[in-house]
């Protein structure tokens, strides 16, 4: 038993320490080469959509809350040790669930605790990766936000399939119960 206990572990922090791993390498290699505001475009013919712009973030997504960092700071610490007692409770679901849910955990703790060493280092998140549709929208975001993102999609479609079985099952114990001409 405390080998699968172990792998469980493993389904949740190893997603974590790649994310985390990969969020502050790409983040360092940004610093290292660009100052803040300075573009680069890896791919020339779509440098109006897609370019590298080394920028910071006081705030949150989409520069919401601008200036409060120590707020956001705690909230990644409060988020990173909820996301941990919660992934020590799971339990009863199937093995594919299982899996998808530690990983997009782990992928949120990942991305949580990059952009929360940020605010603690710099006082401010790095953000590089900018996507634009010009005239409708820019955005500049990093890889936590991204595996944010994507783990936030994996818990979505955990809760999704979830209900849906739940659903088959309701429709299956309905359909075995035998009405009263059948007594």
């Amino acid at each position: 038993m405390n080998k699968w206990r172990g792998l469980r572990w493993l389904g949740l922090l190893l997603p974590a320490v790649i994310a985390f791993g990969i969020d502050q390498a790409s983040k360092a290699a940004v610093i290292d080469q660009l100052a803040i505001g300075q573009s680069w475009a890896p791919i020339p013919m779509l440098q109006n959509i897609f370019e590298i712009t080394r920028s910071v973030n006081t705030g949150a997504a989409f520069g919401l809350f601008q200036g409060a960092n120590v707020l956001l700071l705690l909230l990644s610490a409060v988020m990173a040790v909820g996301i941990v007692i919660y992934a020590s409770r799971l339990s009863g679901q199937t093995l594919i669930n299982a899996a998808i849910q530690r990983i997009a955990l782990g992928l949120l703790l990942g991305g949580v605790i990059g952009n929360g060493l940020d605010r603690l280092r710099l006082g401010t998140v790095v953000d590089f990766i900018h996507w634009q549709l010009p005239g409708v929208v820019s955005n500049v975001s990093n890889l936590a936000d991204h595996a944010i993102v994507f783990a936030v999609i994996g818990l979505l479609v955990i809760q999704w399939r979830t209900g849906r079985q739940a659903d088959q099952a309701a429709a299956l114990a309905v359909t075995s119960i035998p009405d009263d001409g059948e007594r």
